[in-house]
């Protein structure tokens, strides 16, 4: 890209896109079902109506029915969510987020490692 800047994340993936929807808008596919935005472990999906009001989310909306299938992306800003933040929270809960992070390592072939980590007897027997 002839405008990319190594230092700003922020120019790069927001202010160039932008830009070229300005000059290009036939070039764009704006995707509703492209982010979920997930803020102190509430989710807003862009495509919900009044997405962006902290009273609006996943929990008090019905808005995310399957997260396999309702969304390609999630992205957690802050904090970690709490099942996120080590692999013993990861697999003591049954939550959204457990399971999206579940499905990243079976899909990278490493759950059962974890599992291991979790209960070390448990695969011996």
């Amino acid at each position: 890209m002839k405008w990319f800047k190594d230092d700003s994340w922020m120019w790069n993936g927001l202010m160039q896109p932008y830009r070229i929807k300005e000059r290009h808008p036939d070039l764009v596919l704006i995707d509703p079902h492209l982010q979920v935005i997930c803020y102190y472990s509430l989710c807003h999906p862009t495509w919900w109506p009044d997405y962006h009001k902290d009273s609006i989310h996943h929990l008090n909306s019905n808005s995310i029915r399957n997260w396999r299938t309702d969304a390609y992306a999630f992205h957690w800003t802050h904090p970690t969510p709490y099942e996120l933040q080590s692999h013993a929270n990861l697999l003591s809960k049954d939550t959204m987020f457990s399971q999206i992070g579940k499905y990243v390592l079976e899909q990278a072939g490493t759950l059962q490692h974890f599992k291991d980590l979790v209960r070390p007897n448990a695969r011996r027997q």
